[in-house]
């Protein structure tokens, strides 16, 4: 008798846009989820609010979200700094644990917010928020000697939680990243079909992140009407985006010959992805002119950290940048991060502020009793969304355009019992032309509120923003026609516990009753910024 089949595979495929793929279908290119979507289902499926890829997954693996099950961003704000923080903030129950309790095997690997590993009828391998190098133990494999076989099948690539090196700035970069990262895709889907056959489940999970890595980096290539575009393109360049998506769908291909052909199938992405202006808001400074904020008068630690952008990233060698990440951003990585985000900032003269997050743009209020130094009243709150409403509409990019479409209070995107996790105020943008401009920090100095990128700072490698952002809306795609379509990714997870032949969770009725995971060491929180950096979710 050969191995057990899973009576269900699903394949997270971080970023997965529905507009590329919409395209490559019609070009023939995705021939293995096109013939999956023709068999049952295919539709976008909105992300969280703001699409954020820690939320998003955890979403996915709870069918809860995010004010419900905790996970808000990255990081967790604690007064004027900042933890940095994983599963460790997750609240309810992941759909593994809920299908290992109700006796069916499960397996799941490469997904982000998901360490530690949990101990279920089954294995984990957690995904690249894992706080461990090359040098690491199997602290993130469950069972723990599943880490011995990974290592001897396939020597340290299972390590390998980059497949780039996202800070290099060299001559041909771009041809050797997008050649690493679809023979990544190859490799992964090459141990996802070593783990079927060699640890077979009932349901078992694989993550592929060379979808959003690829669009961070390379939709600029891609778009040849990005403004964002490098004036040389290679041929390996401009289709780097195409040629990491076909490679997700031959992995796609792989496990489906691997697989038996009753096993049903999903295809799910945690958010979309979309092109960056160069276009630059700076949220503090615009505060600042509306007599909400007050920066130092003093320079602030900000401006004497070795990182700062007062000394462009292109004039420091990449043997040092390296070496300053283990000195401020390695033995104080939320010192470092707190200082980056609120050292220049004069709180007791401040009634609102931003963390200026380039993925996801929002204000908090200052707020007595809440905050350290807080000087708004909470029934003032309404006063102080008026003048930054009033401020938003004069606020405009040259042609006219809003810089911020809309304010969303915090109640009106998340009222579950964690909703206090968010900031008070979420900011959508408005695109110009087509593209999203990318909020970047002030610094803690005044200065102009709307800015450009220039050339050289166009690649994102260099501490910028990253030519690609996250979209509002993923992909969903299931080879079972009787399906109902989801309406979000958290009502994703009935359809998974559905065809796992398993009841319903119901984490939504009690959602603190869960014991929350272990946090990060100091040393974890090491590794876990700096690998947070080279993705490009944290400035430096």
């Amino acid at each position: 008798m050969g191995p057990m089949k899973p009576r269900l595979l699903i394949l997270g495929v971080d970023g997965a846009d529905p507009h590329i793929i919409e395209k490559l279908r019609q070009q023939g290119a995705m021939p293995h989820l096109d013939a999956l979507a023709r068999q049952g289902c295919l539709c976008a499926l909105p992300s969280t609010i703001p699409p954020t890829t820690f939320p998003a997954w955890t979403s996915f693996f709870t069918g809860t979200t995010p004010s419900v099950h905790g996970v808000t961003d990255f990081t967790v704000r604690r007064g004027y700094a900042v933890r940095f923080t994983g599963a460790g903030q997750r609240r309810t129950t992941t759909f593994l644990r809920h299908l290992s309790n109700c006796g069916s095997s499960v397996g799941a690997a490469w997904f982000p917010a998901t360490y530690p590993p949990e101990s279920v009828d089954g294995w984990q391998v957690s995904g690249w928020d894992s706080p461990v190098t090359d040098r690491g133990d199997a602290s993130f494999v469950f069972p723990p000697p599943l880490h011995r076989e990974l290592l001897s099948q396939f020597g340290r690539d299972h390590l390998q939680f980059n497949a780039i090196d996202e800070f290099a700035d060299r001559p041909g970069w771009y041809e050797d990243a997008a050649a690493a990262l679809v023979r990544r895709v190859h490799r992964r889907a090459q141990m996802a079909a070593w783990l079927l056959a060699h640890h077979p489940v009932d349901v078992a999970a694989f993550y592929f992140g060379e979808t959003d890595t690829v669009a961070h980096h390379f939709f600029a290539c891609h778009d040849p009407q990005s403004p964002r575009r490098p004036a040389q393109v290679s041929p390996t360049a401009a289709a780097a985006v195409e040629n990491v998506y076909r490679a997700v769908d031959e992995a796609l291909g792989l496990l489906q010959q691997t697989v038996s052909s009753d096993t049903a199938i999903i295809v799910v992405s945690d958010h979309g992805s979309s092109g960056n202006s160069d276009i630059v808001v700076h949220l503090n400074r615009f505060l600042a002119e509306e007599g909400l904020l007050q920066f130092k008068k003093s320079p602030s630690l900000l401006s004497r950290l070795p990182l700062s952008r007062a000394l462009p990233a292109r004039l420091i060698p990449g043997f040092a940048r390296r070496r300053a990440f283990q000195l401020m951003g390695g033995l104080f990585p939320s010192l470092y991060e707190s200082a980056l985000r609120f050292s220049g900032i004069d709180f007791p003269n401040t009634s609102a502020f931003s963390e200026e997050l380039p993925y996801a743009p929002a204000i908090w209020v200052n707020q007595l009793g809440r905050d350290p130094r807080g000087t708004v009243k909470f029934r003032d709150i309404p006063r102080i969304q008026q003048r930054i409403e009033d401020g938003a509409s004069r606020w405009r990019h040259a042609n006219g355009t809003p810089v911020i479409a809309a304010i969303h209070p915090r109640a009106a995107l998340h009222d579950g019992p964690l909703a206090h996790r968010f900031p008070d105020f979420i900011l959508q943008l408005s695109n110009v032309n087509g593209y999203q401009p990318v909020c970047l920090s002030s610094r803690g100095h005044p200065g102009p509120s709307l800015s450009r990128l220039s050339p050289d700072e166009y690649g994102g490698r260099k501490g910028c923003s990253m030519p690609g952002g996250h979209g509002p809306s993923g992909i969903f795609a299931c080879s079972r026609a009787d399906v109902a379509m989801p309406g979000s990714l958290h009502e994703a997870t009935s359809i998974v516990c559905r065809l796992a032949g398993a009841p319903p969770m119901e984490n939504g009725a009690s959602p603190l009753s869960v014991p929350t995971t272990t946090g990060y060491t100091a040393r974890e929180e090491q590794i876990v910024a700096a690998r947070l950096r080279r993705l490009g979710y944290l400035e430096d």
